[in-house]
This record gives C-alpha cells, sequence and structure tokens, in this order.
C-alpha cells in the first residue's frame, strides 16, 4: 500500500474460504462494545481488526466471512478480499491468502 494510492483487492479471500479443501471454521464473532456487525454476511469485526478494517475500509476488505479463528496461537478473520492476523503482543496485519488460495488448486 503507497500513500494516495488505492489498492484493489478482488474476493480471494471469499474464494479460498468457499473452496471444498481449504476447511476453514465459522469461527468466533467478536460482540459487545467496539464491534461493528454485518448483516450482508452475518458476522462481525472487532478490537484490532476493526482498527485495520476502518483504516482501509470496507471497499479494500470486503466484509467479513468468518469470525475471529485460532490457526495455532494466530488470531485470524478473513473478509471477502483480505485475510486478516495477528500474533499475540503485534499489531494486526493482512496475511497472505492468495498463496493459499493457489496450494489448492
Amino acid at each position: 500500500y503507497r500513500q494516495g494510492i488505492q489498492p484493489r483487492f478482488g474476493p480471494v479471500g471469499e474464494a479460498y474460504v468457499q473452496h471444498p479443501n481449504s476447511n476453514v471454521p465459522a469461527g468466533t464473532d467478536p460482540t459487545g462494545a467496539g464491534t461493528r456487525n454485518f448483516a450482508s454476511t452475518g458476522h462481525a469485526v472487532g478490537g484490532d481488526f476493526l482498527t485495520l478494517f476502518d483504516k482501509y475500509g470496507e471497499e479494500v476488505c470486503g466484509p467479513p466471512i468468518t469470525g475471529e479463528i485460532d490457526e495455532n496461537g494466530l488470531k485470524v478473520q478473513y473478509f471477502r478480499n483480505v485475510r486478516m492476523e495477528q500474533t499475540p503482543g503485534l499489531p494486526p496485519r493482512f496475511g497472505s491468502v492468495g498463496t493459499r488460495f493457489l496450494e489448492l488448486q
């Protein structure tokens, strides 16, 4: 991401989650204050992931398509266009979902 240039993402997060071999669980949606619910997908985003989501917006990230998932100690949440991940004690970041999707092919 470069200042002033809007990145363009496609629904690679959605394609990965829906792939029959990905085995992505539904996860647990955050609740309470500091969360945002999306009626279009039935999922919510909150906490540090909401901060990252608000920085880039729904146009870049797409709506959440899973709840939060623990992947071997890494907190992960999938969105239509991206995968967010967070190592405990560190800020959230975008994770590689495109590479994961290609590995399923």
